[in-house]
């Protein structure tokens, strides 16, 4: 059904006159990626390189390619580290653990990186899944290995100061720093929250838009962002969808600060969330984990509380307070939250207003980060070179 429908729509936009390689976004999945790419003939692939089936498409093809990744070197290259660094030294994946790893969490880091090899090579749940990719010619569908190649440029926002460092590099990775999306100013794409956000310092609170906040915790994050306005200056925007239906009692501790514009709740934020944190109005952003918002945050020079809700966000929200530019929000409980631990998250990220260490730190990282290339622009560079025929 998806390769029909997909079939259908290069054919209803070939009747406009619209060739589907001006599209910005070739209509292609795995199973029938083959025949838009050859269509297409593009000069050069950008992949993920979490995305095996279209790794494979692309090589089979033996398109040229290259890598772009939101991780970071630890994420990818711990394998060829020294002297079995990865089970002594750095952190295992999802293990949240500070680096160098302590000597108390040598045993438990070890197994954690034993288990999760294992888990890479033996997927059962997955069989169904990879037969069904290979039957459409797909040879290594779901092989989380291999996929570094010494030819093929890998590009990833790995940052100095604020990553992990490592002590074998593959020649042909590019460290580009953050790659933040290029676009027009707050004032431009939302006038009225940018207008807003010059009132007072703001706390921006967004934890992505895979999370919907059911009761219980819109009532605990309600309850700590009430101990928050009444006891600072501070205004905050808090990016809210809800998960069922349920009353909406909770906002019962808000009214007072939406009624004083205090606090705004929007269901999506209009301007881009990197744009926002460049008007400098924004002191602390609060995020769940992920590496775009991490970068994000980095590249503004702001502080960020880490509120992890799923096992591969840990070790980013232990890599900021490992850092020195963040706080992982109530680590005793994650990834529940209580509303104790959540203010005393917000102050910390806050504390002193440019004042504190987090915020120094922090600042001193963005203003590096703005007076080099940009991240986006090195990335562009390096895939330019690849399509540049002589």
């Amino acid at each position: 059904m998806t390769t029909m429908m997909q079939e259908r729509f290069v054919g209803h936009i070939k009747a406009h006159h619209v060739r589907p390689a001006s599209l910005i976004h070739g209509p292609a999945c795995c199973a029938s990626g083959l025949l838009p790419i050859d269509e297409v003939g593009p000069a050069v692939i950008a992949l993920d390189s979490w995305f095996r089936p279209a790794i494979d498409t692309t090589r089979k093809r033996n398109r040229q390619h290259a890598f772009i990744t939101p991780n970071t070197l630890v994420d990818h290259f711990l394998g060829i580290q020294p002297l079995w660094t990865r089970f002594w030294k750095y952190p295992a994946p999802s293990s949240g653990f500070h680096f160098p790893v302590p000597l108390l969490n040598l045993p438990e880091n070890m197994y954690m990186n034993i288990r999760y090899i294992y888990s890479a090579m033996f997927t059962p749940d997955a069989s169904e899944t990879k037969a069904r990719l290979q039957e459409i010619g797909l040879g290594e569908p779901m092989n989380l290995f291999g996929i570094h190649r010494p030819g093929v440029p890998w590009i990833t926002q790995n940052t100095p100061g604020a990553m992990i460092p490592v002590e074998v590099l593959p020649p042909n990775v590019t460290c580009a720093g953050p790659i933040i999306l290029s676009g027009a100013q707050a004032d431009q794409q939302d006038p009225e929250t940018a207008a807003w956000l010059k009132k007072a310092p703001t706390v921006l609170i967004n934890l992505g838009s895979n999370l919907a906040y059911d009761e219980s915790r819109a009532e605990v994050m309600s309850i700590a962002i009430t101990e928050l306005l009444s006891t600072t200056d501070y205004q905050v925007l808090w990016k809210f969808n809800k998960l069922g239906n349920f009353s909406s009692d909770f906002l019962v501790h808000l009214k007072p600060y939406l009624d004083s514009e205090r606090l705004k709740m929007p269901s999506w934020l209009m301007a881009d969330p990197s744009s926002l944190l460049d008007t400098g109005n924004i002191v602390t952003l609060v995020h769940h984990g992920g590496s775009n918002c991490y970068h994000e945050a980095i590249a503004s020079g702001v502080t960020q509380v880490i509120l992890p809700l799923w096992a591969d966000l840990y070790n980013y929200a232990a890599l900021a307070e490992t850092s020195g530019i963040g706080v992982w929000g109530c680590k005793g409980t994650t990834p529940d939250w209580t509303s104790e631990c959540l203010v005393d998250a917000f102050i910390k990220g806050i504390d002193g207003c440019g004042e504190s260490r987090l915020q120094r730190r922090a600042k001193w990282l963005g203003g590096r980060i703005k007076a080099g290339n940009k991240g986006r622009d090195v990335a562009a560079d390096e895939i330019v070179k690849l399509a540049y025929v002589r």
